[in-house]
C-alpha cells in the first residue's frame, strides 16, 4: 500500500526546490557579475590612460618627453629644419656668385657639401641637451591648444585637417643661430616667417566627434574602475558557495582580457604604422611616436596583469585543495624547526594568523594604490615581499601550534 505524502513533506520538497533554484540564480548573477568585471578591468586602463593622454597636460607632456632623445626622431626633425630652410635659398646660386667664373663647375660639390654639413650641425643641435626643453615647450603648447580645440575652452583655436601638430618654429630659429654662429651665415637670408615648419603627433578627423569622446572619457575615467571593482565585489557576495574559487575565475579571466588587449595593441600598431608611414614621417620614426605614446597604457596593462596573477596565486595558497594543503602543510613543518617556536611572536602569529595575513594584503594593495606611477617591476617586487611575508607568518604560526603539542605533527588549517 502506497503511503499518501504527507503535507510535512511537500512543504520540505517544496523549500528545498526554492532553494535550489535560488543558489541557481544567484550563480548566473554571479558569473555575469564577475564577467563584466573582467572586461571592465582593460577598458579601465585604456580610459584612464585615453583620458590623461587627452585631457592632462602635465601626463601627456611627461609621456613625450623622451621623444627628444630619440635618435629617429631627432633624424626626421634634424632633416625637416634643413629641407625647409634649402627650400627657401638657392644655395648654389649663392656659391656661384662667391666663386671665380673658371671654379663655376665646383658649386655643385661644395652645395652638396654645405648641405650635408648642415644637416650635421643641425642634428648636433637637435641631439644636445638644448633641445629637450624646446621639444617640452612645443608639445606643451601644442596640447594646450588640442584641449582647448576639443573641449571648447577657446573660440580661437583649431585643428586644421583633424591634425595635430607641433609648431618646429622654436626648433627652426635655434638652428638658424647655430648654424649662422659656425659659419653658414647665407642662412639668415631666409625669411622664418614665410616657412611652416611642422611634425605631426597624430590627427583628430573630426573635431565634432573628439568634443563628445573628450566629454565621455572625463566620465568615464573614473566610471569604470568603480564599476569593475562594484562588479567584482557583487560577484563575489553573489556566489552561493566556493567565494575563492569564484575570485580564482575572475583573476584568470581578467587576466586573459588584459593579454587580448595587449595583443590589440600590437596588431593596431601594425595598421598604424601602415597608414601614416611617408616620406616626411618615415616607418622608423613613426613606430618611436607610437611606442613612446603608448608605453603607459602598456605599463598600466602589466601592472594590474602582475596585481591578478598574485592575487590568484594568494587565492589559490589559501584554499582547500591538495596542492595547496600540501604547500601550507610544507610551510607548518618547517615552522617545528624555527627556534623560537615558543616565543611570545611565534604564539601572536598563531592567535592572529588570519589578521595578520589579511592585514599584508591590505597594506599591499593600498600601496600600489597610493602609487603615483607604479611599474610592472615595483608591482612584482612588491608581490613576492607579500607572499614571503606571508609564508613567515604562516611558518611562524605553525612553530608556536607545533611548540605546543609536542611530538605531535600540527594541523594544517585552511584560511578562511
Amino acid at each position: 500500500m502506497v503511503e499518501a505524502e504527507t503535507p510535512q513533506g511537500a512543504v520540505a520538497e517544496a523549500v528545498t526546490t526554492d532553494e535550489t533554484s535560488m543558489r541557481r540564480t544567484r550563480r548566473t548573477l554571479s558569473i555575469i557579475a564577475l564577467t563584466l568585471s573582467a572586461v571592465f578591468a582593460p577598458l579601465s586602463i585604456v580610459t584612464v590612460w585615453s583620458s590623461n593622454e587627452v585631457l592632462d597636460t602635465d601626463r601627456y607632456v611627461e609621456n613625450v618627453a623622451p621623444l627628444a632623445r630619440d635618435p629617429e626622431v631627432q633624424q626626421a626633425i634634424a632633416n625637416g629644419v634643413v629641407n625647409a630652410l634649402f627650400a627657401k635659398i638657392d644655395v648654389q646660386a649663392v656659391v656661384k656668385e662667391n666663386l671665380p667664373p673658371q671654379a663655376a663647375l665646383l658649386a655643385g660639390p661644395i652645395t652638396a657639401s654645405i648641405e650635408t654639413g648642415a644637416r650635421r650641425l643641425t642634428l648636433a643641435f637637435v641631439e644636445s641637451d638644448r633641445f629637450p626643453p624646446l621639444w617640452e615647450l612645443m608639445n606643451r603648447t601644442a596640447h594646450r591648444l588640442m584641449v582647448k580645440a576639443i573641449t571648447g575652452g577657446g573660440d580661437n583655436v583649431q585643428v586644421n585637417d583633424g591634425r595635430i601638430v607641433l609648431d618646429l618654429q622654436p626648433v627652426l630659429q635655434a638652428a638658424v643661430t647655430n648654424l649662422a654662429d659656425r659659419g653658414f651665415t647665407f642662412v639668415e637670408q631666409v625669411p622664418l616667417n614665410t616657412i611652416n615648419l611642422q611634425f605631426e603627433l597624430f590627427s583628430v578627423p573630426e573635431l565634432g566627434a573628439a568634443q563628445t569622446a573628450a566629454s565621455l572619457l572625463d566620465t568615464l575615467d573614473w566610471v569604470t574602475p568603480i564599476m569593475c571593482l562594484g562588479l567584482l565585489a557583487a560577484g563575489l557576495l553573489l556566489a552561493p558557495a566556493r567565494r575563492r574559487r569564484a575570485l580564482i575565475g575572475w583573476c584568470l579571466g581578467t587576466a586573459g582580457a588584459l593579454l587580448l588587449l595587449g595583443v590589440s595593441i600590437n596588431i593596431g600598431r601594425q595598421y598604424y604604422l601602415n597608414a601614416v608611414t611617408t616620406t616626411k614621417l618615415p616607418r622608423d620614426t613613426a613606430a618611436a611616436v607610437f611606442d613612446t605614446l603608448v608605453r603607459f597604457l602598456r605599463d598600466g596593462i602589466r601592472v594590474v596583469l602582475v596585481v591578478v596573477v598574485i592575487t590568484a596565486v594568494i587565492a589559490y595558497l589559501t584554499g582547500p585543495s591538495k596542492g595547496a594543503v600540501a604547500v601550507r602543510g610544507g610551510l607548518t613543518k618547517a615552522g617545528t624547526k624555527v627556534p623560537i617556536g615558543s616565543g611570545k611572536a611565534a604564539g601572536f602569529a598563531a592567535q592572529y594568523r588570519t589578521a595578520l595575513m589579511g592585514g599584508g594584503v591590505a597594506l599591499a594593495g593600498i600601496v600600489v594604490l597610493l602609487a603615483e606611477t607604479p611599474t610592472p617591476g615595483f608591482v612584482l617586487l612588491f608581490g613576492i615581499v607579500l607572499l614571503v611575508y606571508l609564508a613567515g607568518v604562516w611558518v611562524l604560526a605553525g612553530s608556536a601550534s607545533a611548540a605546543a603539542v609536542p611530538g605531535e605533527e600540527a594541523s594544517v588549517p585552511e584560511v578562511p
